[in-house]
């Protein structure tokens, strides 16, 4: 048992001991967590950028500036830059990969008495594409591609310091862009239109268009770092795909459905009714496409569980209100009449002089 002398002098050689241990922890890099292949060390008597690294604290931008580049490219830019995917997202913002417009443009969602540029150099917290993905808003709730915490750590490090250090003028540096500022990206696919329409007798297969000639199978993505589209066996032919040797075509109408349950030509639908053979679908007086698909002006009209509706001309006196919803979220080609409950699942346009009512 230790006397109260050697107690004395224990507790003094762990407190030295602990001393020790708390130096050489404060001298670690703090980059070593949450992103520690960011940064790199300025050489003795040296100033943060003498090593040709730029920016501030020694952060190495250029490797900083390819990481913030992937980040976007990865998560973002399937939404948020031309071509993008447009079944996605149809709107202004699809110049992300683009800094030069990143950062001189104010996002719509901000008010003219305070604008909000999408990216602001040196400040992540006045920078709304970093504070839309801080918040989780962004991308969408849907998306199972995220970016992670080190992800963010990287866009918010870029901002903070790289955005228009002298080591890349351009702005982004060994970021796999072309030399013409492009991206290199698989085939650029448009999205099937209502009734599945796609032009010149290309195959709607799975949301896109393949062009008539082309594979019905997997592609590269359009947007560089997403996974490729999937797709069906056999090559588009004329709206079908036909598969290699003798093997049968499937999807144009009055073909067998291709594999889960799809059809691939204009205005064709594997109905409920059948579940075996293609349809055409979408026009005036043809059946609804699945679910409750019409080509423009038409709505789909006696829809209900276990029989399939048809597609009429609407939005005109007396013809259903066209869209979807309640009445008043449908409505009517001529602003002085007014979509009504027509019966329990239909509704119609009137003017009110013909009896119509809410009912």
């Amino acid at each position: 048992m230790m006397n109260r002398y050697d107690r004395w002098g224990f507790v003094v050689l762990l407190s030295i001991v602990s001393a020790v241990l708390a130096s050489a922890c404060q001298r670690l890099d703090p980059g070593l967590t949450g992103g520690g292949r960011l940064r790199s060390e300025v050489g003795v008597g040296g100033s943060p950028g003498d090593d040709g690294t730029g920016g501030s604290d020694g952060v190495d931008c250029p490797s900083l500036r390819t990481q913030a580049f992937d980040v976007l490219q990865t998560n973002c830019a399937i939404c948020h830059q031309a071509p993008g995917t447009p079944a996605l997202y149809l709107g202004p913002f699809n110049f992300i990969l683009d800094l030069d417009v990143l950062t001189s443009s104010n996002s719509p969602s901000s008010l003219p008495s305070a604008p909000l540029k999408y990216v602001v150099n040196g400040s992540p917290a006045d920078s709304y594409i970093y504070r839309r993905i801080v918040n989780d808003s962004m991308p969408p709730v849907t998306r199972l591609q995220r970016p992670t915490p080190a992800d963010i750590d990287v866009l918010n490090q870029w901002i903070t310091s790289c955005i228009d250090d002298p080591t890349s003028p351009e702005g982004w540096s060994g970021s796999g862009s072309t030399p013409d500022g492009g991206v290199d990206a698989g085939p650029v696919l448009e999205s099937c239109n209502a009734a599945s329409v796609c032009p010149d007798n290309g195959c709607c297969v799975l949301g896109f268009c393949r062009p008539n000639g082309t594979t019905c199978g997997t592609v590269p993505n359009p947007i560089p770092g997403q996974a490729p589209l999937s797709g069906l066996s056999g090559m588009c032919m004329r709206g079908s795909c036909q598969k290699a040797d003798g093997g049968g075509s499937c999807g144009s109408v009055g073909e067998p459905c291709c594999d889960n349950l799809l059809c691939t030509a204009t205005q064709s639908s594997c109905l409920t009714t059948d579940m075996t053979m293609c349809s055409a679908c979408g026009g005036h007086g043809q059946p609804c496409c699945k679910p409750t698909i019409c080509l423009d002006g038409h709505a789909c009209v006696n829809d209900r569980v276990g029989f399939v509706g048809t597609c009429m001309m609407c939005g005109n006196l007396g013809q259903p209100c066209c869209g979807s919803g309640s009445p008043a979220q449908q409505r009517c080609n001529d602003a002085a009449l007014t979509c009504v409950a027509d019966s329990i699942q239909e509704t119609r346009c009137t003017n009110g002089a013909d009896g119509g009512t809410d009912r």
